[in-house]
């Protein structure tokens, strides 16, 4: 860097001061201000279970069933055979059969579900106190002060 003729002819950065503001001996205040600087993190807001359960109850169906039935008919006999022995023992073995109820169960899909997850986009109002500098000029004794170029750079 260039050997300077005075400290207050240079600024921090070693610029001229007296080509930026046209004053010697300048020096500088900085205004500050705070801003909201707002961002979202994501956290944990709970959890879903999902499970089955069984439930019983209890269900009545007739179903038709069928059995067989010894049927006797009796006639008379008007002209009978002649022959046979009295007394001669006879015997008929008639099976009869019933339908019985067998009660099986079958297992079936009646609905099938899926399950997800979607993000939902809601807008939530947040406020925050900001603080910001301003700029106070106070007058230490009787000399004038005067003040140009006061603008927002």
């Amino acid at each position: 860097m260039a050997e300077r003729a005075s400290d207050d002819l240079y600024d921090e950065r070693g610029e001229a001061a007296a080509v930026r503001s046209g004053v010697y001996g300048a020096q500088k205040v900085q205004l500050r201000a705070e801003r909201l600087a707002v961002d979202t993190v994501r956290v944990a807001s709970g959890a879903v279970r999902i499970r089955k359960k069984v439930v019983s109850e209890r269900r009545s169906i007739d179903v038709p069933v069928a059995h067989e039935e010894l049927v006797v008919e009796r006639y008379r006999v008007t002209s009978g055979a002649l022959g046979g022995t009295l007394g001669a023992t006879e015997t008929i073995l008639i099976p009869l059969a019933r339908e019985d109820v067998r009660i099986g169960m079958e297992t079936f899909v009646t609905e099938e579900i899926e399950i997800g997850k979607r993000v939902v986009t809601a807008t939530e109002r947040v406020s925050e106190t900001l603080r910001h500098e301003e700029l106070i000029v106070e007058r230490d004794g009787s000399r004038e002060l005067r003040a140009t170029n006061l603008r927002a750079e």
